[in-house]
């Protein structure tokens, strides 16, 4: 038997950004929701952006290449005692067959 038309039906909660409004008061440094004007500036942005990538994909593989080169030599520069191991996660072997956990 169910609870039918006793129960409280509770739709999720949900904020659409067009319906939003700026709080009257904001402390300073606070910053605000993004509003729908932000998301629309934000969206044609990124269209902006993979038109180029489109139009220019080796420029863009380029760009891709040296900011992984110019990471990994700064990591590269880092001494090794200044890195952190990475922990292994434990195994048991069980009827000859390893069991990693």
């Amino acid at each position: 038997m169910g609870c039918g038309g006793s129960c409280i039906k509770l739709e999720p909660a949900s904020v659409a950004s067009f319906h939003m409004t700026a709080p009257k008061v904001v402390p300073a440094g606070v910053p605000l929701q993004p509003d729908r004007e932000d998301h629309d500036a934000y969206v044609r942005k990124l269209n902006v952006c993979l038109k180029k990538v489109q139009k220019h994909p080796n420029s863009f593989l380029k760009k891709v290449e040296a900011r992984r080169a110019e990471w990994f030599d700064a990591f590269d520069a880092i001494a090794p005692q200044e890195l952190h191991p990475v922990p292994q996660r434990p195994s048991l072997e069980v009827g000859g067959r390893t069991r990693t956990f």
